[in-house]
């Protein structure tokens, strides 16, 4: 089962993704494709089979922006539950399924960031961590 969490963290306002198994990651992959490929207007990563949201986290949604924008991520609160809205233009949508990539290719456990610097949250993706 893939955990998906929120927490205020020594970095600052950190959204886990720890990732089980390949499978999942694949998963994943895949969509960000459709999602590139404008086949998929829009992806709740938290309704991907065999994933579990934190009970403070309603969904995390992922969609393709037009062009590049600050913050990438943005998020609204209804009683204690976290919508996230996550934007990622063509090359970084590319950018994304390469860091995925990188994961499922690995021999070991791992972890990318793949939110930007200047956002007001980080998206940290695990695998086996």
């Amino acid at each position: 089962m893939t955990c998906i969490d929120y927490y205020d963290g020594a970095y600052g306002k950190t959204i886990r993704i720890a990732a089980k198994n390949e499978r999942w990651l694949t998963t994943l992959k895949e969509k960000v494709e459709e999602v590139l490929g404008d086949s998929l207007s829009g992806l709740d990563i938290c309704s991907i089979v065999d994933t579990e949201c934190s009970t403070r986290i309603k969904k995390l949604e992922l969609s393709k922006a037009k062009k590049h924008t600050t913050p990438c991520i943005y998020a609204t609160k209804v009683n204690d539950q976290m919508s996230f809205y996550w934007k990622q233009d063509e090359e970084e949508l590319i950018t994304l399924i390469g860091l995925i990539d990188s994961l499922i290719e690995s021999e070991r456990p791992g972890h990318q960031y793949l939110a930007h610097e200047e956002d007001d949250f980080i998206i940290v993706l695990s695998h086996n961590e």
